[in-house]
């Protein structure tokens, strides 16, 4: 199960809501579509996406999930600092900029704490977000 924090800044009440796990999973087929891995059902997904690569042929099931993780990627959440603009990516490093200022001041929601709120620029986010929900 999942949790999401609210980080808020408390200079002008800025808020993000922010889940621990990160972000949707998702596996990737041989043609490189992304399937979404949800939950209930997720152990199908990926099986039927794995099993499509042929060097998983005859694999039993714990060799076929240790081969599944490498097709796995998890999409984030982050943020520009500088100006505030939201954007998704794959679990890695953050973009190199901001694709709407051009920043390279750029962070993934779960290292929002303590950071200066790009609302304000005077305030700066709790360490620790308040729980406010679970999946």
């Amino acid at each position: 199960m999942g949790s999401k924090f609210t980080f808020t800044c408390p200079n002008c009440s800025f808020s993000l809501g922010v889940w621990d796990e990160g972000g949707m999973a998702y596996i990737k087929d041989p043609k490189g579509k992304k399937h979404p891995i949800i939950h209930p059902g997720e152990m199908e997904t990926i099986e039927f996406c794995a099993r499509q690569y042929p060097e998983a042929a005859g694999m039993n099931q714990t060799e076929l999930l240790a081969f599944a993780e490498k097709h796995i990627v998890i999409r984030l959440q982050g943020m520009c600092l500088d100006c505030a603009k939201l954007f998704t990516g794959e679990e890695g490093p953050t973009p190199k900029k901001c694709r709407s200022c051009k920043s390279p001041n750029t962070i993934w929601l779960s290292h929002i704490g303590g950071k200066r709120c790009p609302k304000c620029k005077q305030g700066h986010f709790p360490e620790e977000g308040r729980f406010s929900a679970i999946s």
